[in-house]
């Protein structure tokens, strides 16, 4: 007799292999319940929860030439390109010192560039900065000090343009 004929006669008993289970039940309860306490026992005491907050700054472009109240096809197309220029002013050290100087110095230039990320509002004159920090409290106070010294030194950096905080970071 061929291998593939003796294959064709097993049969599975379907019964069979559930009164196995159902006499075992207890071990696959046991294993579930011990799992589940695993896991929760990781993220709720080794797990650190980080907090974001988040501010909302608006860059124009109006101060060209003319009537500064009649904003051009032109002034928004510069104002959305400079939303990429003012994510790089961010993180730059002169406005990161500023930053720590503001919050009490407690982090370093290299931990808040770490802290904080800003990016532009797909395809507006938006920027939002975005703060991770082990504190709420804290994280929104670094994205309001961030949003307040970007807002400047964007001013002071680049000319013809100006920068509105719209929205502040709150806990």
């Amino acid at each position: 007799m061929q291998d593939w004929e003796k294959e064709k006669d097993v049969e599975i008993d379907l019964l069979q292999i559930l009164t196995v289970i159902w006499k075992k039940l207890w071990i696959i309860v046991l294993a579930a319940i011990l799992t589940a306490a695993a896991v929760f026992g990781g993220t709720y005491f080794v797990v650190t929860p980080v907090y974001e907050a988040e501010a909302m700054l608006y860059i124009n472009n109006s101060r060209t030439a003319g009537n500064p109240e009649t904003i051009s096809a032109a002034d928004l197309t510069a104002a959305q390109s400079l939303t990429e220029t003012y994510v790089v002013i961010l993180g730059s050290k002169a406005v990161l010192n500023e930053i720590a100087g503001q919050t009490g110095d407690s982090y370093s230039t290299d931990e808040l560039k770490n802290m904080i990320s800003a990016t532009a509002v797909n395809g507006t004159e938006l920027l939002r900065i975005s703060v991770c920090s082990k504190d709420p409290e804290e994280a929104s106070d670094l994205a309001n000090a961030a949003a307040s010294v970007s807002a400047e030194k964007m001013m002071e950096t680049v000319e013809g343009s100006s920068v509105k905080i719209v929205d502040q970071a709150a806990i």
